[in-house]
């Protein structure tokens, strides 16, 4: 299939990236039209001759590649000559954004594939052919690498925690680093360290590799349904023993998972403690965890499902349990 992706491809770890990536390991052609430096009203011909329009919208890369008005026009025009497909890792219900939804034509597209599995009911009442896609791994980064004994450390939290985007509206995980560096002292870190860029690659599942046991953390996770953070996967693809508060439809990425319910310090520290205590049981359930996600969580699985999809496969796969 010759697929036209509309997108952000500025860094290597964008998510378009990686999903170009695995639709080219499938056998697809993928065109790549970078999101905000090409003109909206330019992709309808950029996407000529193609069978598929994917669009992952980054929104403020959007503005900048014309109206709304004229984005509107540009799906218009695509949807006449093939289908149009829209993936996202994020979330609209419930968030400041979520009037996006009736005003921009990425919510229009023939096919929608979001990491949101817990608001079917709105995006149908919406009018929007929504699918729920829940976050995966690169698989071409889901690979287990030596350790490295600097990194050596028992517990640690990986993402952003310091500039940490969301703290207004999301304080738990300055709570949950609070109540981390006072259990565990310096057992315990964060990464990035202050004024370090953030660890990608290889370097990530390094990290993993040599921490015993890495703590998650899912904006809304109290509240969340079938919406958790890429994280997770990415954790346990690259070999890192994640746990992670609970998520109704957590499980659908391993029933095994070791969770607790947020904000139950005393059943977090205990998970901790007792993975720490028993390392031959914790080896053999993150062996099982990163053979599982590698097997049916990559993006590559994602993009099989959406292509499935498209040629009339039954979209019911992926299905959140409240």
């Amino acid at each position: 299939m010759r697929i036209a992706y509309l997108g952000n491809f500025s860094v290597p770890y964008c998510t378009e990236v990686h999903v170009a990536a695995s639709l080219e390991a499938l056998g697809h052609q993928v065109t790549r039209i970078q999101e905000g430096q090409v003109r909206t009203a330019v992709v309808p011909r950029m996407s000529e001759r193609h069978d598929c329009f994917l669009w992952t919208q980054t929104y403020s890369l959007a503005e900048r590649g014309g109206t709304r008005s004229e984005r509107h026009r540009m799906l218009e025009q695509i949807r006449k000559t093939m289908p149009t497909v829209g993936f996202h890792l994020d979330r609209w219900w419930g968030l400041g954004r979520e009037h996006q939804i009736q005003e921009e034509p990425f919510f229009r597209v023939d096919y929608l594939f979001t990491a949101d599995g817990g608001h079917q009911d709105e995006w149908e009442r919406a009018g929007v052919n929504h699918l729920w896609s829940p976050p995966a791994v690169y698989h071409a980064e889901a690979v287990d690498v030596d350790p490295d004994p600097r990194l050596d450390v028992d517990v640690v939290f990986v993402g952003a925690w310091r500039e940490y985007g969301h703290k207004e509206w999301w304080p738990y995980r300055q709570e949950l680093i609070t109540r981390l560096e006072g259990r565990y002292g310096d057992r315990f870190t964060c990464w990035p360290r202050a004024g370090e860029p953030a660890v990608r690659g290889l370097d990530l599942n390094r990290l993993y590799a040599s921490a015993k046991v890495v703590v998650g953390d899912s904006c809304l996770a109290g509240a969340a349904h079938c919406y958790f953070s890429d994280r997770v996967p990415e954790t346990l693809g690259r070999g890192g023993f994640l746990i992670h508060p609970q998520v109704k439809g957590l499980g659908v990425i391993h029933p095994e998972l070791p969770t607790y319910p947020l904000g139950d310090w005393n059943a977090l520290f205990d998970l901790i403690d007792w993975y720490i205590a028993n390392p031959a049981q914790r080896e053999e359930l993150r062996r099982r965890l990163a053979s599982d996600v590698r097997a049916n969580h990559t993006y590559m699985n994602r993009m099989q499902y959406v292509i499935g999809v498209i040629g009339g496969a039954d979209a019911a796969r992926y299905l959140c349990a409240h």
